[in-house]
């Protein structure tokens, strides 16, 4: 009788910590993202295009992992850059599959998708080097 408590117990234990220690996405990280953007040269001009947000190189967005972002990368005298940051699905859906039970998964995997934890920003880091813009030549006409 006591062994069957104990397994009881034992199984109790183990369902309480694959609910509480693997967790949701959610609760871990939330639904954005810090990406860090640099440019050679620096004070390189950033406009995130889909949010009409801007800042100067280095410096570090924070992003939704709703949607996929497009950085536009631009200086006086260099050659504009556009990078996208692309949103993908995160492994740590595929672990709220394993470690969770079904109301876990249920629960865990639609909060996570709804509001977007359950994505990844890639690339987490931008690093672009911009070209200098060519020279403009202009014709000079032929003498006579």
């Amino acid at each position: 009788m006591c062994s069957s408590v104990q397994q009881g117990l034992s199984a109790a234990v183990v369902f309480a910590c694959g609910i509480f220690l693997s967790g949701c996405l959610t609760m871990e990280r939330g639904p954005s993202q810090v990406i860090s953007v640099d440019s050679i040269p620096t004070a390189a001009n950033v406009e995130v295009v889909s949010e009409g947000k801007s800042f100067t190189t280095p410096d570090e967005i924070i992003l939704t992992r709703e949607e996929n972002h497009i950085l536009r990368i631009e200086k006086k005298g260099y050659q504009p850059k556009s990078v996208l940051i692309e949103r993908k699905l995160s492994s740590g859906v595929f672990r709220n599959f394993l470690l969770l039970f079904p109301p876990g998964i249920i629960a865990g995997v639609i909060v996570d998708m709804i509001s977007g934890s359950g994505y990844d920003l890639e690339p987490a880091a931008v690093s672009v080097e911009l070209k200098p813009t060519p020279p403009v030549v202009t014709a000079t006409p032929a003498s006579p």
